[in-house]
Parts: C-alpha cells; structure tokens; sequence
C-alpha cells in the first residue's frame, strides 16, 4: 500500500504545470460594465485555428488573424514572473486571452473568474458564460 501511494504521489508530481489547454478558451464571455454583464467576446476553433469575434452594436465581428496558443516564455515575459501555476492562453497582435486559477493575480489586477483579456491598456477580467 505505501508503495502505490508513493507511486501515486509521484505521478501527480510529474504533471506538468500548464494542464489548462487552449480549447479551454474556447467561448463566450463579458465584462462587467456598471454592475450588469456585457458580452464582448468569444472565440471558436474553426479547421483547427483560434477565432476571435467581438461584439459591437449587437453584432458579431471576426478579429484578424487567427489566435496562436501562448508559450510559457510569452506569458513569462508578459506578466514578469516565473509561472508557477497551471494557464492556458491564446494571442493576436492586438490581445491576449488567458486562463489562469481564480483568484490569480499580477501587482494591482486580480481575476476572481480566472479568465482574462490582456490587451494594450492592461489586463481586464471576463466571465465565461
């Protein structure tokens, strides 16, 4: 018995720590504008590519181009830390779309959903409906 639980504990430890996938992503989500929802975003896999659609005036548009899955260097590099923790994260030139474990946080930014948008001004937090 304590040989499987060692086993078993050290099968867990070689998990890696970016167990989130990019599919994961995969969805609709909003902000929370002047305490109510507003949806904003979603992102589909279409032949295997990343899609991106933002809402503007009740409509759908595509973003331009595909989204790329985020390596773990990109994400270092953007949140200046070593990552410790399991993501998952899709990027354009324009923005970045995350999964990180609720709660996470980065200086004054704080996710209570887990899911955010990192674009040009900063980072914004989204719920995935």
């Amino acid at each position: 018995m304590k040989k499987f639980i060692l086993s078993l504990a050290m099968s867990l430890l070689a998990l890696p720590v970016s167990a989130m996938t990019t599919d994961d992503l995969i969805g609709h989500y909003a902000v929370l504008e002047k305490g109510e929802l507003k949806e904003t975003i979603k992102i589909e896999k279409s032949r295997g590519k990343y899609v991106i659609f933002e809402k503007k005036e009740g409509m759908w548009r595509r973003g331009s181009p595909h989204l790329t899955p985020v390596t773990s260097e990109q994400f270092e590099k953007l949140i200046k830390r070593k990552i410790d923790f399991p993501y998952a994260g899709l990027a354009s030139k324009h923005a970045a779309v995350f999964k990180v474990p609720a709660g996470w946080n980065k200086g004054k930014f704080k996710t209570d959903t887990g899911y955010f948008v990192f674009l040009k001004l900063g980072p914004v937090e989204l719920v995935k409906q």
